[in-house]
């Protein structure tokens, strides 16, 4: 009798949980970048401006305030999904689109 007669099936149930990881981002566009501008452009930034000038990190710190919260209304943090396909920089998509320049390998 030879080992190849007989068939062995191993069958094992394991439950899988799907997680789904996301991140924030920005859209940034060219319609919420003239948004943003248009807006920053109508605040007051004499708030900054009265603090004296040796405290500067209260400057700072008024300017980033104002500044971000122009920022989230104009380009808004966005949740997505971070999907596990590997994406090529624009860079890349540039430099394989280009055909390249043939003319003097012409016979």
């Amino acid at each position: 009798m030879s080992d190849h007669d007989t068939a062995q099936l191993l069958t094992i149930q394991e439950q899988i949980q799907q997680t789904h990881e996301y991140q924030y981002k920005r859209y940034i566009t060219s319609n919420n970048t003239e948004d943003l501008v248009k807006r920053l452009k109508l605040q007051e930034w004499n708030s900054v401006y009265e603090i004296p000038e040796e405290e500067i990190n209260q400057q700072w710190e008024k300017f980033t305030n104002i500044f971000k919260t122009e920022l989230n209304y104009a380009c808004p943090l966005r949740k997505t999904k971070i999907s596990g396909k590997k994406t090529r920089s624009q860079e890349m998509k540039n430099y394989q689109s280009a055909k390249p320049d043939l003319t003097y390998f012409t016979p």
